[in-house]
């Protein structure tokens, strides 16, 4: 007999759903594990969801803390600045929140972006960088989607994302797993649900609004990081932030650890989770001090 493959869910087993107070609204966050602090930053349309087939394995050797940034996921919808050293700051204060004076963070996508700027603003908390796939300086020079979300026309197109979350997400998957077979079964579901959240489109168009001034900022910060102890993984079928960047984001680091993973798109925490755990583990189960 052939065994299904496992649903995924929103609190994966063994792991809590907690909630912190951050900038007067609550942020919803996923807790679990024993050990040195792990952060973990979901991209731009993702939420604590994406973290689901990651956040046990490494349990095993840390605390995990896996949020919903405001306004995304089952965190609280509220005017908040969107830009990049605003969620920056975000991050930082949900840390505060927690009691966490420092961890190691792993960022995808924007989240990878978000995760380079917290390390540029708080260097002194950010021992270690894990970045999978992020959105760089070198890979978002022209982005149309900046350009069209920043129109009316675009803004009211984002709103078919309230009426059609579940075919909008199985776009999405389409396009950023290389083997969309791969999907487990409740993915769509699972992001889906959250999407439907009112309040949710309008703070991704604002932040598409300012697309081009977050990646100005962003380059001035990228030299306080040259010597971040640093993970960058990829995958290598990735079409949303194509691999190709991948060299010349490794450029801005002294000594960056890299990895590949074959056949991947742009999740591959989700397409080929044991992969990339391993990945991961391999990296931050080394003292910090070697890592330098």
């Amino acid at each position: 007999m052939i065994s299904k493959p496992p649903f995924r869910k929103i609190i994966p087993d063994g792991i809590e759903e907690r909630w912190a107070t951050v900038h007067g609204h609550r942020m919803r966050y996923l807790f679990g594990g024993t050990g040195p602090p792990l952060l973990l930053i979901h991209g731009l349309m993702g939420f604590s969801f994406s973290w689901s087939e990651n956040l046990a394995a490494f349990a095993q050797y840390f605390t995990v803390y896996a949020p919903d940034l405001l306004n995304v996921g089952y965190s609280d919808r509220c005017d908040v600045n969107p830009g990049l050293q605003a969620t920056a700051t975000q991050v930082l204060d949900f840390m505060d929140a927690v009691g966490l004076s420092a961890a190691d963070v792993i960022g995808t996508s924007y989240g990878g972006t978000v995760a380079m700027m917290l390390a540029a603003i708080a260097p002194a908390r950010v021992p270690r960088l894990i970045l999978v796939a992020p959105a760089h300086c070198g890979s978002e020079g022209n982005r149309w989607q900046s350009h069209f979300f920043s129109s009316r026309a675009g803004a009211l197109c984002a709103q078919f994302l309230y009426f059609a979350p579940a075919v909008v997400h199985a776009f999405f998957i389409s396009r950023m797993y290389g083997s969309p077979a791969r999907a487990l079964p409740g993915t769509i579901e699972g992001y889906s649900s959250a999407l439907r959240v009112a309040g949710t489109i309008s703070p991704k168009v604002d932040l598409m609004r300012s697309w081009k001034i977050n990646f100005e900022e962003l380059a001035e910060a990228m030299p306080k990081i040259a010597d971040t102890p640093t993970l960058i993984i990829w995958g290598d079928k990735d079409v949303i932030v194509p691999v190709s960047t991948m060299n010349e984001l490794a450029a801005h680091f002294q000594n960056p650890s890299t990895a590949i993973i074959k056949t991947a798109g742009h999740l591959p925490y989700e397409e080929l989770p044991e992969e990339f755990n391993r990945a991961v583990l391999d990296f931050l189960l080394v003292p910090v001090s070697s890592t330098r």
